[in-house]
């Protein structure tokens, strides 16, 4: 027995609540090596002032346009492309310059010709490693560190020290500014110290947690400085901070006290103005920024099947709220508001029903003409489906296929078999029928159709008076 299916572009939500708001998340797309990714780990994504999408892996910056992927990277004893292929960051400057942060130095791409410069900072130390770059709030100027040194990176393609963080004894491997213009700087194993936006030292914060585990010196992976003075921290081993500057008070999530997945916190994005997406080791989370209760986030691809990805790297909304999130192990998963997902339905108690055109009425349900099944109904939130067959008065005529269904203004399918009736499929309860009547009739020169529940269509002969 053959199986007719419908392909239907339906919505399979994934929904979370934030008050008082849905925030739904449907279907997510992925690239990976096989669409011209150049590797899968995704550690940094970036969107140019163009809005061409930048993901940096462990082999090289991938410029992606929405179709295709250009990838720089570094090339043995060729001085033209990048110091390295391990990328740890990227960012633009003002004169839409890419700068690109490895484990090995520095670049920038020149936005006139695509030229790259390449710049190993701290010539003192074997550590040429760029993880972070800040573009200031309040000066526009972008900066980038080397271990514990400041650099401004300029819009000809040249680099300048512009201090030393004597603060700082170790490395800066994360960085975030404020709306007021305090940045706050994460290290490798002294915790968070705090500027001012002319790069003023004002304190050192111990972080709880760091200051008593002396077994392990945890890392700052990275910092979001939000509204209302709340500035997030997350850690390599030691879960979420959350540092309050007005008040000067510090909270702490791990799994032993929340639902975080994982206490290896990689990065933070806002989705709304109410919650906090989660990038961890071990999956997603989101956060409601008013009860600071954390949930699952799992991310639904296109199986029907929940997914749960591991070790989120990185996460951008675009400029097109489409929120993109990097993994270390399976490439890039992407959501647009605007795209939804493809889903088969099977007609499940109706074999051999070959399915046509179909239309939604004000409801959202989805009525299908059929060839010589009649009308098939189906409700996408439900799922429930239902066929309702037309019955010819003609017992010769064997073929009751129709060939189109319209949609009138008042919402009621219209329904046009091949010859010459046409009906009418009314929804709507009628006053003077009994409530087990499905309204229907028929506009032609002759016959008028009502429908019986559970009984399909029947037909009635008018005769015209003189």
């Amino acid at each position: 027995m053959r199986r007719y299916f419908i392909y239907l572009f339906l919505l399979c939500n994934i929904t979370y609540i934030a008050r008082g708001e849905t925030l739904k998340y449907d279907y997510f797309n992925h690239l990976g090596i096989e669409n011209g990714l150049s590797q899968l780990s995704v550690l940094d994504i970036f969107q140019d002032s163009d809005g061409y999408l930048w993901m940096g892996t462990r082999n090289g910056a991938n410029q992606y346009d929405g179709y295709e992927f250009k990838v720089y990277r570094n090339e043995v004893n060729d001085s033209t492309t990048l110091s390295d292929s391990h990328i740890l960051a990227i960012t633009e400057d003002q004169a839409k310059n890419i700068w690109i942060g490895t484990t090995n130095g520095l670049n920038s791409i020149r936005y006139a010709d695509k030229k790259v410069f390449r710049f190993y900072p701290n010539e003192v130390s074997q550590n040429q490693k760029i993880p972070c770059f800040l573009l200031h709030k309040k000066d526009s100027l972008l900066y980038t560190f080397s271990g514990n040194r400041l650099y401004l990176c300029q819009t000809d393609n040249t680099l300048t020290c512009r201090q030393t963080l004597n603060e700082i004894k170790g490395t800066v491997n994360a960085v975030s500014q404020a709306e007021d213009g305090t940045i706050y700087i994460g290290t490798t194993r002294e915790g968070l110290f705090i500027y001012s936006a002319n790069w003023e030292f004002i304190r050192h914060l111990n972080l709880p947690q760091l200051a008593t585990d002396h077994t392990q010196q945890d890392i700052i992976n990275t910092i979001l400085a939000g509204p209302n003075g709340q500035v997030w921290i997350g850690t390599y081993i030691h879960g979420i901070y959350l540092y309050n500057s007005r008040t000067q008070q510090i909270s702490y999530f791990n799994k032993e006290n929340s639902d975080l997945s994982n206490p290896s916190v990689w990065e933070f994005a806002y989705p709304n103005q109410d919650s906090l997406l989660i990038g961890t080791f071990g999956g997603m989370n989101i956060l409601d920024l008013k009860t600071k209760e954390i949930k699952p986030f799992t991310i639904f691809t296109g199986d029907n099947n929940e997914f749960e990805i591991s070790s989120i790297h990185s996460l951008l909304t675009d400029k097109n709220q489409t929120l993109w999130v990097g993994t270390y192990t399976n490439g890039v998963y992407y959501h647009s508001p605007y795209q939804n997902n493809v889903t088969m339905i099977y007609p499940n108690n109706f074999s051999h029903l070959i399915i046509g055109k179909g239309e939604t009425d004000k409801d959202g349900n989805i009525w299908f003409a059929t060839e010589g099944a009649g009308l098939f109904f189906y409700n996408p939130v439900t799922q429930e489906q239902k066929l309702f067959p037309i019955k010819s008065l003609t017992v010769k005529r064997t073929t009751i296929s129709i060939s189109s269904s319209l949609l009138k203004s008042t919402g009621i399918p219209y329904i046009a078999p091949p010859i010459t009736e046409r009906y009418i499929h009314s929804i709507l309860p009628k006053r003077h029928s009994p409530s087990s009547t499905i309204s229907v009739s028929m506009t032609s020169t002759s016959c008028l159709s009502t429908a019986k529940k559970d009984y399909g269509f029947r037909r009635t002969a008018i005769k015209h008076s003189s």
